[in-house]
C-alpha cells in the first residue's frame, strides 16, 4: 500500500474503491475492521502524552500504524481513523514518514491540500453517498442527528453531507 511518488488521486473515488473491497454493507462502517483488513494497526494514544493531536500515522518496520487520541469522543475517533486512512490511501506518505493531525486539521477551515484530501476520503468512507440517501429516504422526517447517530458521525460532518447531497438546502442549518 505505501506509494513511491505522489500522484493525484481522487479522495471520493479512492474510498469508493475501499468500500467496494473491504465494507461489509453495514451502517455505521466499520472502519477499523477496514483498517485490520488494509494490513493497518490501530493503537490509543495517551491522552495526557498525545499533546493535542488527534491522531497520527506512520510507518513502523513497514508496517502501517494509526494512533487515535483516546480522550476524543468516539465519532472523532472514528473520522480520525478515517481520515489517516486517507492519508496511506492517497499516497500522503510516499513523501512524509509520518503524519500527526491537530484537532484543526478536521476542519473545514483547513486548506492544506493533503489534510482537505484525506477530510475528503473520511466522509466519504464514513458516510457513503449511496446509503446515506437510501437512509434517508427511508425515513419520514430525516435529520442531520439522526443520520449521524445511524453513521456513527458528528452531527457536523453529516450536516455537511447533507448540504453536499443535496437533501438539505445549503442555508439550513444543522
Amino acid at each position: 500500500m505505501m506509494q513511491t511518488a505522489t500522484r493525484f488521486v481522487n479522495p471520493t473515488a479512492e474510498a469508493k474503491a475501499i468500500l467496494a473491497r473491504y465494507w461489509n454493507g453495514r451502517i455505521p462502517v466499520d472502519v477499523e475492521s477496514i483498517a485490520q483488513q488494509m494490513g493497518v494497526k490501530i493503537e490509543t494514544l495517551n491522552p495526557f502524552a498525545a499533546g493535542g493531536i488527534s491522531g497520527e500515522i506512520e510507518f513502523l518496520e513497514d508496517q502501517p500504524v494509526i494512533r487515535v487520541n483516546a480522550a476524543d469522543p468516539q465519532t472523532r475517533r472514528r473520522f480520525t481513523i478515517a481520515h489517516e486512512l486517507g492519508h496511506l490511501a492517497l499516497g500522503h506518505l510516499a513523501d512524509e514518514k509520518q503524519f500527526r493531525d491537530p484537532s484543526k486539521n478536521y476542519t473545514l477551515g483547513n486548506y492544506n491540500p493533503k489534510e482537505r484530501d484525506a477530510n475528503y476520503f473520511a466522509a466519504a468512507l464514513l458516510m457513503p453517498d449511496d446509503a446515506v440517501r437510501a437512509y434517508a429516504a427511508g425515513m419520514e422526517n430525516p435529520t442531520a442527528t439522526t443520520l449521524a447517530n445511524a453513521f456513527g458521525v458528528s452531527k457536523a460532518a453529516m450536516g455537511i453531507k447533507l448540504k453536499m447531497l443535496g437533501i438539505i438546502p445549503q442555508w439550513a442549518t444543522v
